[in-house]
């Protein structure tokens, strides 16, 4: 080939700015009421539970806490990442 590509030079030709948009054909609206619906007051069951606290005891013992400051009375461990409850092996 000889010399450069031919083709169109320049930026290219055209509208410019953002796309119009075409004014859609509006209907008188009627009155229309909403009507708002409440929702029934959450319990405190039904909330979202709280992230468990579990506080360390030692020697790989926990306790849980739950969210009204009370412990739960079972001990748990950790295992596989996890606090589980504790089951005697020789149980």
């Amino acid at each position: 080939p000889t010399g450069p590509p031919t083709g169109p030079t320049g930026p290219p030709t055209g509208p410019t700015g953002p796309p119009v948009q075409e004014e859609l054909a509006t209907t008188p609206q009627t009155d229309l009421t909403t009507e708002v619906i409440s929702e029934p007051p959450v319990e405190a069951e039904q909330a979202a539970p709280a992230e468990d606290v579990y506080e360390d005891q030692g020697d790989g013992w926990y306790f849980r806490k739950k969210p009204d400051g009370s412990y739960d009375q079972q001990v748990y461990v950790i295992k596989d990442g996890f606090y589980v409850p504790y089951e005697d092996p020789n149980a």
